[in-house]
């Protein structure tokens, strides 16, 4: 039998962090809030589902499920217009692209993001390889004019290691942020609770927290260590599904914060 190792204190530090953050967030949010209704909102959905080869095979036949269908079924009458980009329109500039003409209408004043992928990886993954997410960061800010990049709101990733992607795209301009902090083995029942809590008008932070408690137990992670370990993936020990968060995380489906 494969002992591995407990990632308990880790999952509870996170836990008391988000109730921490939970307790200022909501006043913050709304201090200097805008009302944004259906129609001045829409949501970019960028879907990459790569196939994993080779020793991280099993750990994607664990998770693999259409987030894409998913996301749109739970969230698409909540905005003017969902925008899918997906297949080979997935790459990095297809991504920006697409932020760039959701946030140029005029009317919209605030634009959000569900940046779903399946890949192995400490980078972001597009269609055409991966890249740092200094260099994402960089295109959006060479890209998109700051009027723009203040219309950019919250982006929740089911990338693994999303946490370490969030400073970068906090610096783009998207005000909440939420990202697993490893490896992320339980998108199939944390992805459909955060959509169903946001699409209520949950505070984003309420929306992430209810999406952490959706494996209490982090068995889908205990099960993917042991996965990832007998398979031979280095990731193994690196599965921690938890969801850490960044910027100003009281905003909700029908608030918007002004300013980068």
């Amino acid at each position: 039998m494969v002992r591995l190792p407990r990632k308990n204190d880790m999952n509870r530090h996170l836990t008391f962090a988000l109730l921490a953050l939970a307790a200022t967030s909501f006043h913050n949010a709304h201090a200097q809030a805008i009302q944004v209704g259906r129609m001045q909102r829409d949501l970019v959905l960028f879907v990459n589902q790569t196939e994993s080869s080779g020793s991280n095979r099993y750990f994607y036949e664990l998770t693999a499920h259409d987030e894409a269908a998913m996301a749109y079924g739970a969230v698409a009458s909540q905005y003017r217009a969902v925008h899918v980009v997906s297949g080979s329109q997935a790459t990095r500039d297809g991504f920006i692209a697409r932020l760039d003409s959701a946030t140029g209408v005029s009317s919209v004043l605030a634009v959000d993001c569900l940046f779903v992928t399946n890949a192995l990886t400490k980078y972001v993954r597009f269609y055409e390889g991966v890249y740092t997410i200094e260099s994402v960061v960089g295109r959006i800010e060479s890209t998109m004019s700051v009027a723009r990049r203040m219309k950019l709101r919250m982006i929740y990733s089911t990338a693994c290691f999303g946490a370490q992607h969030a400073a970068g795209w906090r610096r783009a301009g998207f005000k909440c942020i939420a990202g697993s902090a490893g490896v992320c083995a339980d998108t199939f029942v944390s992805f459909p609770n955060f959509l169903a809590q946001w699409s209520l008008g949950t505070p984003f932070v309420g929306a992430v927290s209810i999406a952490n408690a959706a494996d209490p137990m982090r068995a889908l992670d205990v099960t993917a260590q042991g996965l990832l370990y007998r398979a031979g993936s280095s990731f193994w020990d690196d599965v921690v599904s938890l969801r850490t968060l960044r910027g100003t995380t009281g905003l909700s489906l029908s608030v918007q914060s002004p300013g980068l």
